[in-house]
């Protein structure tokens, strides 16, 4: 059996609190006196492309309401920097907040998060530590779309095995940073065959986990390790980066020799 490059990943688990792709959009629950929620439902608009501006709906039913619970105060929030996009508060008509938010066209794309909090009849925030609700969701719009690329990679020239060492690459998109999906890697064996696996790099700041060193600075990297049975010869790196509209930036490669 031929002998292939191993790569072990040195990396922490990550928990996502966003069902990509579901009916009913993933919300939180937060910790409200004698309020209880049945449920959420949401408009989903994951990796749909709106035109003009589009209708987001929102009905939340209560199991019970707190009497000091009037009203709420609902804000779509851009969750890459934490700007407050729109805000207006909603009634709660027969236990349900039915309303909507127009999303428009010129929002950026990348994650967003609908926060509810509940409001006292003095207008006041309940508790805004801990929302009434939030509900997540992924937003694409449909303005001419730049395609990222990765102007630098960076990985040893040689390396005898075994060995530990980082794969990092520069990644640009003049959408923003916060337009980056994913940056991936597939390595092709010294007689030009691959398994096609893609292998996430990371910017998120996590040095001893995947050799990234500052977060959201468009460097994307992942430790790997060299098992002292590595075929040797001329192993092909091919990094890819993938926006929210699902454009792959042109593949730049580098040979590491494996000796």
């Amino acid at each position: 059996m031929k002998k292939i490059l191993l790569l072990i990943i040195i990396s922490t688990l990550f928990i996502s609190c966003d069902k990509l792709g579901s009916d009913i959009i993933d919300y939180q629950v937060g910790n409200y006196e004698q309020t209880l929620i049945k449920k959420i439902t949401a408009d989903s608009i994951y990796s749909i492309k709106i035109k003009d501006d589009s209708v987001y709906k929102i009905k939340i039913d209560f199991l019970k309401v707190a009497t000091n619970l009037s009203k709420v105060k609902v804000q779509l929030i851009y969750l890459s920097n934490q700007s407050v996009i729109q805000e207006f508060n909603a009634n709660i008509k027969n236990n349900i907040i039915d309303t909507s938010i127009i999303l428009h066209n010129n929002y950026k794309n990348g994650k967003y998060v609908i926060k509810v909090n509940g409001l006292n009849i003095d207008n006041k925030i309940i508790q805004e530590q801990s929302p009434l609700a939030q509900i997540f969701f992924k937003f694409i719009n449909n303005n001419d779309n730049t395609v990222p690329e990765c102007t630098e990679l960076n990985l040893p020239d040689s390396l005898y095995a075994p060995d530990i060492f980082i794969i990092s690459a520069k990644i640009l998109d003049k959408d923003g940073l916060e337009d980056i999906k994913k940056v991936y890697f597939i390595t092709y064996r010294p007689d030009g065959t691959t398994n096609g696996t893609q292998f996430e790099m990371f910017d998120d700041g996590n040095y001893y986990s995947n050799g990234d060193i500052n977060a959201k600075d468009g460097i994307y990297s992942r430790i790997l390790s060299l098992p002292v049975n590595t075929t040797k010869g001329n192993w092909k790196f091919e990094v890819y980066a993938v926006d929210y509209s699902d454009a792959v930036s042109k593949p730049v490669s580098k040979i590491l020799l494996v000796k």
